[in-house]
């Protein structure tokens, strides 16, 4: 490691304006050809969540508590601009870096980038990500073979229906770590705040859509997957269809990583295309699609029209379930 950055102290943080910034940005004019636009601003504030210095270079930190689906570029540009500009005026110049920094139910992920040209918005380039997971130890790791015995012994569940009596939609929800930290979310308590201030119910979907920068769809989408899992329930407040965790789901909220991928597993074992995978990857078996589909076909046959799986779509929806039943044994370490 560069001596120059042993030392590292925290140099800026909060609310800053950059006045009279000057850059450049990607404009599609047609199929073939991007242009370069130039741009000028009076002042552009920026909340900026940490600024940390060394002797040799300067990281500048974008936060976020949960898993997006992406991010705007501007989060990263603004205070790196800010800084560059602090260096103009001290002239004092060193390495800037920018870092997205994501804390989710399990993992610490930090993304590093740099802007190539500090008057170009589109010159940010990946460097590296770093991802650390803290554990407590605390936990009874089964072998392969005791969690193969596991899910033989959980029994198959009929297919799930929310209190309503309404039937879940089967699952197309894909990451996994997006199903936890939803399910960690809604364990918080009644009331999120959005970034606009505005205080809505943790359950709703303007919470989900906030917090996790996806639309509509995929409001639906994972709160039918936990659901699916017996970790939810959907009730009307205010004639609005709300997300509610089961007592299942607020226990495997509050367990630690290892017993929350456990619990993850036992629940998907009650169901028999999740179930189907689960076992093919623990004894190492290919997973047939043709024999999953049919599993899925299987599962599904008593829904009601509207939500049965179609042949032209359950190829769709296995592919889900095996990416989704990959990562969760990945996670827990199988």
């Amino acid at each position: 490691m560069d001596s120059r950055n042993e030392n590292v102290v925290s140099t800026l943080s909060g609310k800053n304006n950059v006045d009279g910034a000057e850059f450049v940005l990607n404009t599609k004019q047609n199929e073939t050809t991007v242009k370069k636009m130039p741009i000028t601003l009076k002042t552009w504030q920026s909340e900026i969540d940490g600024v940390y210095e060394s002797e040799g270079s300067v990281m500048v930190i974008e936060s976020k508590m949960k898993l997006p689906e992406d991010f705007n570029i501007r989060q990263l540009f603004i205070p790196n601009m800010l800084v560059h500009k602090i260096m103009d005026n001290t002239g004092i110049y060193k390495d800037i870096y920018t870092c997205y920094f994501v804390k989710t139910a399990d993992d610490y992920q930090f993304n590093v980038y740099q802007f190539t040209d500090q008057g170009d918005l589109n010159s940010l380039q990946f460097i590296k990500e770093y991802r650390f997971t803290v554990g407590d130890n605390t936990s009874e790791t089964l072998t392969r073979d005791e969690m193969i015995s596991m899910i033989e012994s959980v029994p198959v569940k009929p297919y799930p229906k929310y209190s309503d009596g309404n039937f879940v939609s089967y699952p197309q929800a894909n990451n996994v770590q997006m199903v936890v930290d939803y399910l960690v979310m809604l364990s918080t308590g009644e009331t999120y705040k959005t970034d606009s201030d505005e205080k809505v119910n943790v359950g709703s979907k303007e919470a989900f859509m906030d917090a996790f920068k996806y639309d509509a769809r995929q409001f639906g989408y994972y709160s039918d997957m936990l659901g699916y899992l017996g970790l939810a329930d959907r009730k009307k407040h205010n004639y609005v269809l709300e997300t509610v965790l089961t007592e299942t789901g607020k226990k495997i909220a509050v367990a630690n990583k290892d017993n929350r991928y456990k619990l993850l597993i036992e629940q998907l074992a009650g169901h028999e295309s999740f179930r189907y995978v689960l076992l093919k990857l623990l004894k190492r078996l290919d997973v047939s699609k043709s024999e999953l589909a049919a599993e899925i076909l299987k599962e599904t046959a008593d829904l009601p029209e509207t939500r049965k799986i179609g042949v032209t779509t359950v190829n769709r929806r296995q592919s889900g379930v095996k990416s989704f039943v990959k990562q969760v044994l990945e996670s827990a370490g199988y």
